[in-house]
């Protein structure tokens, strides 16, 4: 897999407020699929978690435009006060040309690592 953006991600607007996460694009150069790493998001400003992570998706999807259905999402949650580390795979419908209906399934570190081809290390 070779990282194809690295770095902070900002989206939202200047009516429901803008939001920051930690970002990792990797791509397979064989099969073409996209892994998305998610981590720090800040909360959402002015949307639910589900509606947030539409934003998200679509915002990605308007900077990196090689981004299509068969974009796997991975939101990597750190350690942090009292909570263990986690890891969900957000699976989201694609129709026209967007994102939309999130579903998420917590998954070990170790798959979220073997689908991403890296260890997930973020600053």
């Amino acid at each position: 897999m070779k990282a194809i953006y690295k770095g902070k991600f900002e989206w939202g607007n200047s009516a429901l407020g803008k939001s920051e996460c930690e970002l990792r694009v990797y791509k397979k150069k064989i099969s073409e699929q996209t892994v998305v790493v998610i981590t720090k998001a800040v909360k959402f400003s002015g949307w639910n978690s589900a509606t947030g992570f539409i934003a998200l998706a679509n915002a990605v999807r308007e900077k990196i435009e090689s981004l299509a259905e068969n974009t796997m999402w991975i939101e990597y949650f750190p350690q942090s006060g009292g909570y263990s580390e986690s890891f969900d795979l957000v699976r989201l419908n694609w129709e026209g040309n967007s994102f939309h209906s999130p579903q998420r399934r917590r998954i070990l570190r170790s798959l979220a690592e073997e689908l991403a081809g890296s260890l997930i290390k973020m600053a």
